[in-house]
């Protein structure tokens, strides 16, 4: 059977209207007059219209920019702005205080029923099983509960033609207080004057008081934007028929706020409005009223018994939930289209409510539980505006200044709402969102949050970058900014762990950009990519003859803004020419080499998983290497730290020509605590052994092992190193290191002083 779709009167304005026109206009708003009078009571209806306004231009601006909105409202309009994560997480909670403002709204039914029941004798049975006032209120709302709950399961169109009589009655209450000062109320009632300035205080605190205990006959629009999956044109729709209620809302707050402030102000605060209008006496206009009063908190109770199996529904078919849950997308009828499965459930869940406490406590629940909702759709236009996404394109014409505003007005009036109770209420509501974010993220969003972060953050990041140009970055600021190189053939197994050390040296405040260069068509990347979080590009070179151009077009290629690269990691691969690499790096582009050399038998990824302690070796050689290393030492440290794997460090000297080792230790120590570092000295006396057996020696348990690189003759000479004639037999000299873990060449383009004040 095809489902019946809804216009934009009976879909969205008729159920908007009703929960904005309910028992704050007939049951609060004469008292409140009364006490604050005239003038504060319209300030305070204008400033808590301003907050649906700007909450209305929000949805117009989420709404017109998406070609389908589907099922669930509000929350359909969020999760496609900020993501499945964050916007389930609201969507839950949504739904949560739609099935709580059902047992409310029946509660609120049942508060002018209780006394009339009470008194009379035909409810004796009932008095005396049920001697206690709100016990008896309980189970009044309980009945008009149910009622509810069989007109909605019926069909949603019964439901609609029944709401259309509600709203029937609804405007003729109105219309019978509007027209009271001239027609069928008691002159008596009226003081022949207007009351401007009221009875009670007018200190800040009574103003704020008022505001909140006004605020929530306001926020009924979440009522109409609930049928979004039942509307024929729900872009449309909802922007005509939000606005028109909360403007027709308006009018008839300001008009009945002048009709009361006509009244005398003694009556209104000692009497229900009922009462005033002479209701024992027969008179058409309480009659009138009384029924209005009852049909508007059964509207609005239908209202949301409408809109809350839709927005769970629209979960569901989200798969936020378990799959053992999907049954609750289902209709118990075969054939039909209704979620009624869900309505049984929202009945089941509202009905808890009723008995959970009084209204007071019901009201800021749901309240601050709907100003969240509101807060969320606001901060969602806002920032779709400021992060300039090309993709949001609303049909409407709203201002990021007017979501703003909405933003910050339902975050304050969530903390002043019903203090010391909403601090509560509101830190509760607060920690289970986060948890239902948490478990969303980890579960359903493979812990990737999604939506209009992207945009906010790349338009941070830009507008952040830009402004780089204008600070002198310094030693003390150096961070690493790394592009990295992974080499692969078509028959070869691609080893990952230079692309994993490049992002152990970037991930502690640094940046890195990997490129896997191959000859293989095969698209290797979902293997090159297992474990690493950091994209990897592929570059294919069609042998590997091509493979050192390569890298050299990449490292002259443009950096992202004007974060340049200071650092590049190679993996080493005898098909390199790595003269032409070092002079590259090193000498043209003033970059810091890194060439990592694996060793199959102590593999970066073994070395990982398998050893207690990650062990690195820093062979000292001097300030001009040695100090880059040190602090890429360091910089890994830090960053296996926050993956909670700890790390030893050693920084070794071996003693050479006329050094002392009682000197050289207290030069190192000396280095290591005045620069801050992390690593524990160790002094090698003189020996005869060359420096690469001791290397071999002294270094056959570590993880990672870091040399200085020296980068022409005359250096090689002078420093004594091992690298003796170094680009004119590099491939000789680096194969002298097959035996040892992985090493880790160090060379600086330039020297970092580590001793900077």
């Amino acid at each position: 059977m095809k489902k019946k779709k809804f216009g934009t009167f009976e879909g969205v304005f008729i159920p908007s209207i009703e929960a904005i026109l309910g028992t704050v206009l007939f049951l609060i708003l004469p008292k409140q007059v009364a006490e604050t009078g005239l003038i504060k009571m319209i300030i305070i209806i204008l400033f808590a219209h301003t907050v649906t306004i700007s909450t209305a231009f929000s949805l117009s601006d989420c709404a017109t920019n998406l070609n389908k909105i589907g099922a669930g409202g509000m929350y359909a309009l969020v999760r496609k702005s900020l993501g499945i994560a964050l916007g389930g997480s609201i969507g839950i909670q949504l739904y949560l205080a739609q099935a709580a403002s059902i047992a409310f709204y029946s509660t609120g039914f049942a508060e002018p029923l209780q006394p009339i029941i009470a008194s009379s004798p035909y409810f004796s049975f009932f008095i005396q099983m049920f001697p206690d006032a709100q016990r008896q209120q309980q189970i009044i709302a309980l009945a008009i509960y149910i009622v509810f709950f069989v007109i909605v399961f019926i069909v949603a169109d019964f439901t609609i033609k029944l709401q259309k009589g509600i709203l029937v009655i609804l405007f003729m209450s109105v219309i019978s207080i509007l027209i009271s000062p001239i027609f069928g109320v008691s002159s008596s009632v009226f003081t022949g004057s207007i009351n401007f300035l009221g009875t009670g205080g007018s200190g800040l605190i009574v103003l704020v008081l008022v505001f909140t205990t006004f605020f929530p006959a306001v926020t009924g629009i979440g009522a109409g934007v609930g049928m979004s999956g039942d509307l024929k044109t729900p872009q449309k729709s909802i922007v005509t028929g939000t606005f028109s209620a909360i403007f027709i809302g308006l009018i008839v707050y300001l008009l009945s706020a002048f009709t009361f402030s006509l009244m005398d102000p003694d009556l209104l605060i000692n009497n229900p409005l009922t009462t005033v209008l002479g209701i024992e006496s027969g008179s058409i206009t309480a009659v009138l009223v009384f029924i209005g009063i009852l049909v508007a908190t059964s509207s609005s109770g239908l209202s949301y018994f409408m809109t809350g199996p839709r927005t769970l529904f629209a979960i569901m078919d989200d798969n936020l939930l378990p799959k053992k849950m999907n049954f609750l997308k289902k209709d118990i009828f075969k054939g039909g289209s209704e979620p009624r499965i869900a309505v049984i459930l929202t009945g089941l869940l509202g009905a808890g409510v009723i008995f959970s406490g009084g209204t007071e406590t019901i009201s800021a629940i749901v309240g601050i539980a709907f100003l969240a909702v509101y807060g969320w759709i606001n901060l969602a236009a806002f920032l779709e505006r400021v992060s300039r996404n090309p993709s949001f394109r609303p049909a409407s014409k709203g201002h990021w200044l007017i979501s703003l505003y909405g933003f910050l007005v339902c975050s304050i009036v969530m903390i002043i709402f019903n203090p010391p109770v909403s601090i509560f209420i509101g830190l509760g509501i607060g920690f289970f969102q986060i948890i239902l974010f948490l478990l969303i993220l980890k579960y359903k969003s493979k812990n990737k949050v999604e939506g209009v972060w992207w945009g906010v953050i790349f338009s941070l990041a830009g507008f952040l970058t830009s402004k780089l140009r204008r600070i002198v970055q310094g030693s003390k600021n150096w961070r690493p900014v790394v592009k990295v190189f992974a080499f692969g053939g078509n028959n070869d197994d691609v080893n990952n762990a230079v692309l994993r050390i490049g992002e152990m040296i970037a991930s502690y405040q640094g940046l890195v950009t990997s490129h896997l260069i191959t000859t293989s068509s095969n698209d290797v990347l979902k293997e090159v990519r297992r474990g690493l979080e950091e994209p990897v590009h592929r570059v294919l070179v069609n042998n590997k003859s091509e493979l050192t151009m390569a890298v050299n077009s990449i490292i002259q290629s443009g950096d992202y803004s004007n974060i340049s690269t200071n650092s590049v990691l190679l993996q080493y691969d005898n098909k390199i020419n790595w003269e032409s690499v070092i002079d590259q790096v090193v000498n043209k582009s003033q970059m810091n080499l890194m060439l990592y050399k694996d060793n199959p038998y102590f593999s970066w990824k073994s070395a990982r998983n398998v050893y207690t302690d990650y062990n690195i070796d820093v062979w000292w050689r001097g300030t001009a290497n040695g100090n880059l290393s040190a602090l890429i030492s360091y910089i890994i440290h830090r960053s296996n730290l926050a993956g909670k794997i700890k790390t030893n460090v050693r920084i070794i000297r071996k003693i050479d020509g006329d050094d002392q080792m009682s000197q050289a230790k207290i030069d190192l120590v000396t280095l290591i605590t005045k620069a801050r570092l992390t690593g524990s000295p160790l002094i090698l006396p003189r020996d005869n052994r060359d420096i690469l057996e001791t290397i071999r020696d002294v270094s056959k348990d570590a993880n990672l092992i870091m040399i200085g690189l020296p980068d022409s003759k005359k250096e090689t000479m002078e420093k004594r190193n091992i690298f003796q004639n170094m680009l004119y037999s590099f491939e000789k000299q680096v194969d002298a290191f097959d035996s040892l873990p992985p090493v880790l060449f160090v060379k600086a383009s330039h020297q970092i002083n580590l001793l900077e004040e």
